[in-house]
């Protein structure tokens, strides 16, 4: 572990989560499309920060197939996200889902900059310094750190950068 992201190792109880069916801000019984879409994302960056590939395919897949121009209304940041998203379900190894998974959240970052988030929760904005040797940041649940670049071996390195509400966009 380096100074950049020394600490604690955590608890290791970066579990994969399911996406949940939580009641929408309209007070419907299911999230929106779009809603799934951010619940698929949290369930792969859950799996990698459990070293889960398996897991993780699962919800590149279902982040894949949820993606379309009604959720996503600039182009180019679809193009990224779906790119991206496919990437992740055709990863052979963690190492290739982590780096789909990084173009994923830059693509995620810039659609929650655009458009109000979908979510049925809080987001916190994480950012690891170490990963990919300049730094990525991602989306999670919840204050503590799962990080999903480094998973097991530095399941603690970054910091939240920023909280999201449902409703909100990113600044």
């Amino acid at each position: 572990m380096s100074a950049a992201c020394g600490g604690p190792a955590g608890d290791g109880s970066g579990g994969v989560a399911q996406a949940q069916g939580k009641a929408s801000p309209s007070g419907s019984p299911k999230p929106s499309s779009a809603g799934k879409v951010v619940a698929a994302y949290l369930s792969v960056h859950e799996a990698l920060a459990a070293d889960n590939q398996a897991a993780a395919r699962t919800a590149f897949v279902q982040v894949k197939d949820g993606l379309s121009a009604q959720l996503i209304s600039n182009a180019t940041v679809l193009a990224r996200a779906t790119k991206a998203a496919a990437a992740g379900a055709a990863a052979k190894d963690l190492d290739a889902a982590r780096k789909a998974f990084g173009e994923l959240s830059a693509a995620f970052v810039d659609w929650l900059k655009a458009q109000p988030s979908p979510a049925t929760e809080a987001l916190q904005l994480a950012n690891c310094p170490m990963a990919f040797g300049t730094g990525a940041k991602w989306f999670q649940r919840g204050d503590k750190i799962h990080n999903p670049y480094y998973g097991s071996e530095m399941p603690s390195c970054g910091t939240i950068d920023a909280q999201l509400k449902p409703g909100d966009k990113l600044k």
